[in-house]
C-alpha cells in the first residue's frame, strides 16, 4: 500500500509540474491547492467538536465562520506556494540546466508533500488520481497522435510529430513560398514537417508580472496591525493625515515615473506602514500591479517575472520592513538596483534602528539606502494633526483623544488590542489569574475616574473587596505588579509604573482601558466599588474626588431608580460627597419607602421637594396620592359616598400606582 501511495505522489507531482509551463496551470493549481487546503481543515475537526464559548454554550455559527475562514486563508496560502514555484521555474528563461534542477527540486518537494498529504487522508487519492488522468502527458502506448492543418495561414514554424504509418504527401502545384512537400512520399516512421513562413512574430506570453494583483482590490497589507471591531466598524479607522503626506506624494510621483526605491522610516509603532499604503493609493490608479513581497520571499525571481511586462502598465514591488529581506552577501541590493533601473517603484518601511545599522558605510545595503528616496516619520504628532484627529468621528480615533496619555497616536491604536488580548488571555486558570484581577481592578479605577496612580498597599486594599476576592502577600503582589508593568512591543504596559514619593505607584494603561471599554459585555462597577474607589479618591484631592463622585451619581441613578438598594445607598452617600443635600434627601426617602417607613419617607420627601428637587416634588406628590388613595377607601368602606366618589374619580384620572414611588 506504501509503495503504491508513493507512485501514486510521484506521478502526480510530475503532472504538476509539467503542467506549470502550460495553460491548464490554473486549473491544476485550484485542484492542487485544493486537496492541500482540504486536508488542512480537516485535520482539526476532532478537536474542535462540541467547542464551546466562554458562557459555556456552543459556537454556532462563530465556529461554522471560523472554519470557512480558515478554509479559504489555507486555500490562499497553497495556492500562493504554487504560484510561487511557477514563477521560479519560468524565470528561468529556458536555461537548460538551471530549469532541470528547478523542476527537479520543486517536483521533489511536491512529492514530498503529497506522500504526507495521501497518508494523512487516504480518501485524497481518488481526486489526485483524476487530476493526473486529466492533466498528466500521454504516456507511450497510448492513443494515436492526430495532426490535422486545413486551410488558414500559419505566420510561424509549422511542426507536425508523431509515429506515422504510411502517411502519404502530395504535391499541391499552387503552393506559395515555403512550403511542406515531401513529393509523393510514403513513410512508416516518424516524420517532421517543418514550414519557415515569414509574417507577423508569434504573440509572446504574458510577464508573471502583469498577473500581480491589482492596487484596487487589495486591502492594507501585512504590517498594519489589526484595530479591534466592535459592531459593524470596518478593520481599520479612518486615516488621519499626516503632515509629511505632501512631500511623501511627490516622492511617490518621481519614483512611479521612472522607477525608484522610497523608504519610509521612523520609530516603531509609528504608522509607517499606514502611511506609506495610503500614500500608494494616492498616487497610483486602482490597476497598479502591486507584488506584496513577505519577509522570506525570494527576491530574485522579481526581475524575471518583469521580463516582456506590458509597458503601459504600472508595477510596484511592497516591501514592508525592508530589513528583513536584507542579506549579508548583499544579493538584496542588487535586485533592488535591477527592479529600479527598469522603471518599477520599490516601496519599503523600515525601522530607524534598521536603518543605523544597515544604513551607514561601504556595504551594498548601505549604498542602495543612501540612494533611496526617505521619508522620515515620528511617533510624536503635530498640532495641526492632533486638530485633524479630533476632527474624527471612528470612536477608536475619539478614544485616542480621551486616553493616549503619553502614548503617540499610532501607538496607542496598535498597542491596545494587543494588551487587551494579552490581559483577556490572563484569565485562564493556567495563566495569570491573580494578575488578570489586579489589572481588572485597575481598569474598573480609570473608569471610575480615579487616575491618580496608587501604591502596592492601595492595589492590596482594593483587591480584597468582594468585587475580586483576591488577598495577596507582598511578595505575590510583587510579582504580579513586575509582571503587568513590562512594557509590551516596546512601548507600554498593562499597568504604567512610576515614581511616587514612597516608591513605586502604578495605573492602567489607557490603550488598555479603551481597549476594554470597546469589549463588549464589559460588567459594569457594583455599588460598593464605587464606595471603594471613592475613599481612594478622598486620598488624591478634591479634583480626583469631585471626578469619581461625579462618574458614581452617573453611573448608579438607574439602578438605583430601579429598586436596588444597594444602589441607592451608595448613591445617598455619593450625594453627600457632592454637597448636593436635597438629591440625598430624595433618595434616602426613596429608601424609608422603600422599607415600609412611611413617615421617615415624608420627611425626606418633603425636605427634598421644599429644596426644589423636581424628582423630589413628583415623588412626594406620588407618595401622597398613595396615602389618599389608601384612606378614601377606608371611608368608602365605612359608607361614606362622597368618599366612594372621590375614590372613583381619583383612580379614574390618575394610574392605580403611580411610577414614581414604588410601595
Amino acid at each position: 500500500m506504501e509503495a503504491e501511495l508513493a507512485a501514486l505522489a510521484a506521478a502526480g507531482s510530475s503532472a504538476v509540474v509539467q503542467a506549470m509551463a502550460t495553460d491548464a496551470w490554473t486549473s491544476v493549481r485550484e485542484r492542487v491547492a485544493s486537496l492541500f487546503a482540504a486536508a488542512g481543515s480537516g485535520a482539526g475537526d476532532e478537536g474542535h467538536a462540541g467547542h464551546a464559548g466562554d458562557d459555556g454554550h456552543a459556537g454556532g455559527a462563530g465556529h461554522a465562520e471560523g472554519e470557512r475562514r480558515a478554509e479559504e486563508e489555507a486555500l490562499a496560502a497553497g495556492a500562493a506556494e504554487l504560484d510561487l514555484a511557477r514563477e521560479k521555474l519560468l524565470a528561468a528563461g529556458g536555461m537548460d540546466r538551471v530549469t532541470e534542477a528547478i523542476e527537479t527540486h520543486t517536483e521533489a518537494e511536491l512529492r514530498a508533500r503529497l506522500r504526507r498529504l495521501l497518508a494523512d487522508d487516504p480518501g485524497a487519492a481518488a481526486g489526485l488520481r483524476d487530476l493526473i488522468d486529466e492533466f498528466a502527458p500521454l504516456a507511450d502506448g497510448g492513443p494515436a497522435v492526430t495532426n490535422t492543418i486545413s486551410g488558414g495561414r500559419f505566420d510561424a514554424p509549422v511542426v507536425q510529430a508523431g509515429t506515422i504509418h504510411s502517411l502519404t504527401l502530395h504535391h499541391t502545384p499552387e503552393a506559395a513560398k515555403d512550403h511542406i512537400d515531401f513529393r509523393e512520399g510514403t513513410f512508416n516512421g516518424p516524420a517532421i514537417g517543418v514550414q519557415h513562413v515569414h509574417g507577423a512574430p508569434p504573440e509572446r506570453p504574458r510577464a508573471v508580472a502583469d498577473g500581480w494583483p491589482r492596487l484596487g482590490a487589495l486591502r492594507l497589507p501585512p504590517g498594519v496591525r489589526p484595530a479591534r471591531r466592535v459592531g459593524d466598524e470596518t478593520d481599520q479607522p479612518p486615516y488621519v493625515p499626516r503632515d509629511c503626506d505632501p512631500v511623501l506624494d511627490r516622492l511617490l510621483a518621481q519614483a512611479l515615473r521612472s522607477g525608484g526605491l522610497v523608504v519610509v522610516t521612523g520609530e516603531p509603532l509609528a504608522g509607517k506602514t499606514r502611511t506609506a499604503w495610503e500614500g500608494l493609493k494616492r498616487a497610483a490608479d486602482d490597476g497598479t500591479r502591486v507584488c506584496v513581497a513577505h519577509e522570506g520571499t525570494d527576491l530574485g525571481s522579481l526581475p524575471g517575472a518583469l521580463q516582456g511586462r506590458d509597458p503601459e502598465g504600472t508595477h510596484v514591488v511592497w516591501l514592508d520592513d525592508i530589513a528583513g529581506h536584507l542579506d549579508e552577501q548583499g544579493r538584496t541590493a542588487g535586485v533592488v538596483s535591477r527592479l529600479t533601473h527598469e522603471g518599477v517603484l520599490v516601496l519599503a518601511t523600515m525601522r530607524d534602528e534598521a536603518y543605523a545599522k544597515h544604513g551607514f558605510g561601504d556595504h551594498a545595503h548601505a549604498r542602495l539606502l543612501r540612494g533611496a528616496r526617505k521619508l522620515e516619520l515620528t511617533c510624536r504628532w503635530s498640532g495641526p494633526e492632533l486638530e485633524r484627529l479630533a476632527e474624527a468621528e471612528d470612536s477608536r480615533l475619539v478614544d485616542a483623544v480621551r486616553w493616549r496619555e503619553e502614548l503617540g497616536v499610532t501607538q496607542f491604536l496598535a498597542v491596545g488590542p494587543e494588551l487587551g488580548e494579552e490581559w483577556r488571555w490572563a484569565r485562564r486558570p493556567d495563566g495569570r489569574p491573580w494578575g488578570y484581577e489586579l489589572v481588572r481592578a485597575a481598569i474598573d479605577a480609570a473608569r471610575c475616574g480615579l487616575r491618580r496612580p496608587l501604591a502596592a498597599s492601595e492595589w492590596r486594599m482594593l483587591l480584597v473587596d468582594a468585587e475580586y476576592g483576591v488577598l495577596l502577600e507582598d511578595e505575590w503582589l510583587s510579582e504580579e505588579l513586575s509582571w503587568a508593568g513590562r512594557p509590551r512591543l516596546g512601548v507600554t504596559g498593562l499597568l504604567v509604573p512610576e515614581k511616587g514619593e514612597g516608591g513605586t505607584v502604578w495605573r492602567a494603561s489607557g490603550a488598555l482601558v479603551a481597549d476594554a471599554l470597546r469589549s463588549p459585555g464589559f460588567p459594569p462597577p457594583g455599588p460598593y466599588l464605587w464606595r471603594n474607589m471613592t475613599a481612594l479618591a478622598q486620598r488624591a484631592g478634591a479634583a480626583e474626588l469631585e471626578a469619581v463622585v461625579a462618574a458614581g451619581r452617573t453611573a448608579l441613578r438607574a439602578p438605583a431608580s430601579a429598586g436596588d438598594a444597594d444602589a441607592r445607598k451608595v448613591i445617598t452617600d455619593l450625594a453627600d460627597l457632592a454637597g448636593d443635600e436635597a438629591d440625598a434627601n430624595r433618595w434616602r426617602g426613596l429608601h424609608f419607602n422603600a422599607v415600609g417607613d412611611q413617615e421617615k419617607a415624608f420627611h425626606f420627601l418633603e425636605r427634598a421637594a421644599s429644596a426644589g428637587h423636581p424628582e423630589g416634588r413628583l415623588d412626594l406628590a406620588a407618595l401622597h396620592l398613595v396615602r389618599a388613595e389608601h384612606w378614601l377607601a377606608e371611608a368608602a368602606e365605612n359608607g361614606s359616598p362622597h368618599a366612594a366618589a372621590t375614590l372613583a374619580a381619583l383612580r379614574e384620572a390618575l394610574p392605580p400606582n403611580p411610577d414614581t414611588v414604588k410601595e
